[in-house]
């Protein structure tokens, strides 16, 4: 915990909170449960590959429904589309972004970042809040200074690197 505040600093604080909606929540795990195969959710909770993969999910789609809430979106439709990919991509105004995403008190794994869009860097609080940290630019993407690379893979720690997210009036 004490390494992801060392790298967030003040951007933590700065950063705006949105609550997903619970029934939003309740949807990703209802799609989880069924891409597993299970009959409820605590057949999922029972099993712990499951449960990562339901954690997974929901910081995943949760981090893409905050931004959808907070730039006013349309949200995407939850299927086996959206559970695969390990990287969606968010449009706001004409560009597109990849999600960073983490959960609070764990540095963001950088493993599958894409160099050809920007990077917008969110954290889940917990169960319904999300944080919209910033935007890391894809020219940074590859600067060593903004990841730590360890046997796991690559961790980001380049929150200093961050632009901010402006109002959720403006475009980015």
């Amino acid at each position: 915990m004490s390494e992801f505040f060392k790298y967030t600093g003040e951007a933590i604080l700065k950063s705006p909170n949105i609550l997903i909606r619970r029934r939003d929540i309740i949807a990703i795990q209802d799609i989880c449960v069924s891409s597993l195969g299970y009959r409820n959710i605590n057949a999922v909770r029972d099993r712990f590959d499951g449960q990562r993969f339901m954690d997974n999910q929901i910081r995943k789609i949760g981090s893409l429904y905050a931004l959808c809430d907070y730039f006013d979106l349309t949200k995407p439709v939850l299927s086996e589309v959206l559970l695969a990919n390990i990287n969606p991509l968010i449009e706001i105004g004409e560009k597109k972004y990849q999600i960073l995403t983490s959960d609070f008190g764990t540095l963001p794994s950088a493993n599958n970042l894409n160099s050809n869009h920007d990077v917008i860097v969110t954290c889940r609080r917990d169960d319904v809040y999300f944080l919209i940290i910033g935007v890391l630019a894809k020219s940074k993407i590859n600067d060593a200074t903004c990841f730590k690379t360890n046997a796991v893979g690559k961790t980001f720690i380049g929150f200093k690197s961050l632009e901010a997210i402006p109002s959720k009036y403006n475009s980015i």
